[in-house]
């Protein structure tokens, strides 16, 4: 339940603390085990009504960073419930895979509790990092009535995008079909789980982890081949359109709730959490940070750090305390990679979108261009390894300190002339290009750089796309920043041998300052190593692409340049 990145919260006393555990018995009937945390004084618990924190874990209940930021609000006077996720720590069921539709129900179940309890002010609030913070997204489409606001870190409403397939191609090693809902040995909880306060001899608990083998493992309900519309035959379900939040825009929309987002530039949430600020409001904190909200390893940003537990205080402070501390000023707060000292933080109402004040750089033999180049011959890329960050490239940290000149070699790159000026871009790359292939699928991969004039190639941001996955519709939802790609079974298009397409993607985005003199490079790959990205379509060819740059195919990079002040 990451929620860090820096600067602690002041430093004080910490309250006493009465706690108790007990069952509740979900929308199904399922037991679901609670933790209840109640600030106290002179050995008894306070008495005045307090606002309650609901948290839904996936067995953290004994890391530290969740023992610290419990501390904190125990401290501001909350209340604090929090849940074990069915099929973990004590409670009963069986886990589906990562947040899905029973998670919400569970929580709906917790909260509607919570906010009718004698010590409770009627007003919860909920928080949490990764899956801790997926929950909420999808609680929020149920509308519990005593919610009344909530602060996700480190995840995004459109999950499927962003933790299962961007653009057609997998972010991450799911299996080649989805959990088959098997029983095996189960493996051991990091911290071992406690029974609750009436199991006094645990009977309840060894009950509850009878079927901890049957649990899904945590992608499980997804599969590496899957489309957004993908039936999972064994929930019965179609988990890219029922556990993402996004395809339930309407709900969470008029569930009015307040939402405060948390997350960081090289995670993989970013352009989920811009969408979800831009479509429901509220605020989002966009830091150098990678999933969790810390600076990447090796990385030196300076004025990076901020006390997101104290901003996340008083945004509940606002909404469950009836505190007027301007906290609920909609917004997004930024921060500009090498940016001038003291002015790396920066704010706007909201994101761009990917169609709003582009500049164009085209691909021509030139390297990129202002201006096309109306007779430029096609380029030719035959696929080659192209490690990404010598192999560490994930799309949780996807940040590097390193020069990518060596990986550069094997990509096909194109390059500007030097900057004559610094130059800002604070929006969503993207990339469109005109291109045919000799596979009927192929990847694309492809990465912003900063080339100094020393030719040392710095990592900036990337994007990705599967082709035949590359159909652009108009979006489920209104205020789309997004080339939105509904990547349906019925989208597929597969190349035809020779024909040329006009693929478009965005890159994550980003604030970045180039410094003048230089250069812009963008290198495209088809490939950075991952063998459960590779494309069964091809049986196994590598592909070799050709890249038109002339006038009637403007293959360009387009990005979000900026005033720099």
């Amino acid at each position: 339940m990451a929620l860090g990145a820096a600067a602690p919260a002041s430093a004080q006393s910490d309250v006493p603390v009465v706690e108790t555990s007990r069952y509740l018995e979900s929308f199904d009937g399922t037991r679901i085990a609670i933790t209840i945390l109640r600030p106290a004084q002179a050995g008894q618990v306070i008495t005045a009504l307090l606002p309650v924190i609901v948290t839904q874990d996936r067995g953290q209940e004994g890391s530290e960073r969740v023992a610290a930021a419990r501390r904190f609000f125990l401290n501001r006077g909350y209340v604090i419930v929090a849940q074990d996720r069915r099929g973990v720590g004590a409670s009963f069921g069986i886990q589906k895979g990562f947040v899905n539709a029973f998670d919400a129900e569970d929580a709906k179940t917790v909260i509607e509790w919570a906010g009718a309890q004698p010590f409770s002010n009627g007003r919860v609030v909920s928080w949490g990092c990764s899956n801790q913070g997926a929950w909420q997204y999808l609680v929020a489409t149920l509308k519990p009535r005593h919610l009344v606001a909530i602060a996700p870190s480190c995840a995004s409403p459109q999950f499927f995008d962003h933790g299962v397939m961007t653009n057609g191609v997998p972010m991450f090693p799911a299996g080649t079909a989805p959990f088959s809902g098997e029983c095996r040995q189960a493996a051991p909880e990091r911290f071992p789980a406690r029974p609750v306060a009436d199991d006094r001899d645990g009977a309840l608990l060894k009950a509850a982890q009878k079927t901890r083998g049957c649990n899904a493992p945590m992608l499980g309900q997804y599969w590496r081949t899957m489309t957004r519309d993908g039936l999972n035959p064994v929930t019965g379900t179609r988990p890219g359109l029922a556990d993402s939040s996004i395809t339930q825009w309407q709900a969470v929309r008029d569930s009015g709730i307040p939402m405060l987002q948390i997350g960081g530039w090289y995670d993989a949430a970013v352009l989920g959490q811009m969408q979800g600020q831009r479509l429901w409001g509220g605020k989002v904190i966009m830091g150098p940070w990678v999933h969790g909200n810390g600076l990447p390893a090796g990385a030196t940003f300076p004025n990076a750090a901020r006390d997101l537990l104290e901003e996340t205080g008083r945004w509940f402070d606002h909404y469950a305390k009836g505190v007027a501390n301007g906290a609920d000023r909609p917004g997004i707060t930024y921060y500009t990679m090498n940016a001038p000292k003291g002015r790396e933080w920066g704010w706007r109402a909201s994101w761009p979108s990917v169609s709003e004040g582009q500049t164009s750089f085209y691909l021509s033999p030139a390297g990129l261009s202002r201006t096309p180049v109306p007779a430029a011959p096609p380029a030719s890329y035959a696929e080659q390894a192209a490690t990404w960050f010598e192999g560490r490239y994930e799309p949780l940290s996807h940040w590097w300190g390193g020069d990518m000149a060596a990986t550069d070699a094997r990509m096909l790159g194109h390059q500007s002339s030097p900057l004559p000026a610094d130059t800002r871009i604070t929006g969503t790359p993207a990339l469109r290009l005109w291109l045919g292939s000799d596979t009927p699928d192929v990847n694309l991969f492809a990465v912003l750089q900063d080339v100094s004039p020393d030719g040392r190639s710095t990592y900036v941001t990337d994007g990705r796309l599967r082709v035949a996955s590359r159909r652009i519709t108009t979006a489920p939802f209104p205020n789309s920043i997004q080339y939105w790609k509904p990547n349906y079974g019925s989208d597929q298009q597969p190349l035809k041998p020779g024909e040329v397409v006009e693929a478009a993607f965005e890159f994550y985005p980003i604030s970045y300052v180039f410094k003048r003199g230089h250069r812009l490079r963008l290198s495209i790959a088809t490939t950075i190593g991952k063998d459960y990205q590779a494309l069964s379509a091809n049986r196994g060819k590598a592909p070799t692409i050709t890249v038109l740059r002339d006038a009637a195919h403007p293959s360009r990079l387009l990005l979000p340049i900026v005033p720099n002040n």
